[in-house]
């Protein structure tokens, strides 16, 4: 091997090294930026919370003040009750799970009806697709009242 292809490698080898090193601290670098504008999102976002909070409080103590009670809902009267019960009975015999099941059996028993009922498997059959959506829309239903 000559003198001269002996220093053309050598030149190769540092610049490669040289390259390695300027790829490395640039990845550092937006590493870096990707953590800061992350950590600067959470804290515009937490800002924003504590300033809602403030707003709702400075709010509630002006109501006090004017001697107003707080926003609070509505009960619900004792007919709305009765037929929110009566939905919520419905929505588990839908299922087929009995009353006050857990999330966790719901979604075991919509899973099963929806593998036993599913227009796929009765293709042609208008009643399984209506079944269908009838248990889709009583787990949806169901589900966010549990989760909610």
């Amino acid at each position: 091997m000559s003198l001269r292809e002996r220093l053309l490698g050598l030149a190769r080898d540092r610049l490669n090294t040289l390259l390695e090193r300027a790829v490395q601290a640039e990845l550092e670098q937006q590493r870096e930026d990707k953590l800061l504008a992350e950590l600067q999102r959470r804290r515009s976002q937490t800002n924003a919370q504590e300033i809602e909070r403030d707003r709702r409080l400075a709010m509630e103590a002006a109501a006090r003040s004017r001697g107003q009670k707080r926003n609070v809902p509505p009960r619900p009267s004792a007919a709305e009750a009765a037929r929110n019960a009566y939905r919520l009975r419905a929505l588990y015999a839908e299922l087929g799970v009995p009353m006050g099941s857990s999330l966790e059996t719901c979604k075991q028993a919509y899973r099963a009806l929806m593998r036993r009922h599913h227009p796929d498997r009765h293709l042609g059959d208008a009643r399984a697709s209506d079944r269908a959506a009838a248990i889709a829309a009583a787990w949806a239903e169901l589900s966010s009242l549990l989760v909610g």
